[in-house]
């Protein structure tokens, strides 16, 4: 998106309050940043890309390998107003969950979440 004085800005807000270290089930890479992540009820502390129909938890911020201690975490956004990628017709004022890997799809109901702008491959979407 090309800066226009007369825009409003709605991607790319951080809220370093709301990012919080977790493990994550499943493998992740550095190209899943930016990816939808729900609450992987099999382990504490846990997260997992978001799958079909999961409420989205937060946003991969970061991903740490740390593999010589067997295990990956992530940094989590839990509130944000950041790009997700989606999949399939969302409308700004929709809610999202997830879609599977990560990706997000309209939710039938509304949650915590607000759907601000809707790209091609991509909605910014308001977490709180």
């Amino acid at each position: 998106m090309t800066f226009n004085t007369s825009q409003v800005i709605l991607d790319g807000f951080t809220m370093d309050d709301f990012i919080f270290t977790m493990f994550i089930s499943g493998t992740v890479t550095q190209e899943d940043i930016g990816k939808a992540v729900s609450l992987d009820t099999a382990a504490p502390a846990t997260v997992k890309l978001a799958a079909d129909n999961d409420v989205v938890y937060g946003r991969i911020f970061q991903v740490e390998d740390r593999s010589q201690e067997g295990v990956t975490t992530v940094s989590v956004e839990t509130k944000f107003r950041k790009r997700l990628p989606k999949t399939g017709a969302v409308t700004i004022g929709a809610s999202v969950v997830g879609a599977g890997a990560g990706v997000v799809k309209a939710a039938a109901a509304s949650s915590a979440n607000v759907v601000l702008a809707v790209g091609t491959d991509y909605v910014i979407v308001q977490k709180n």
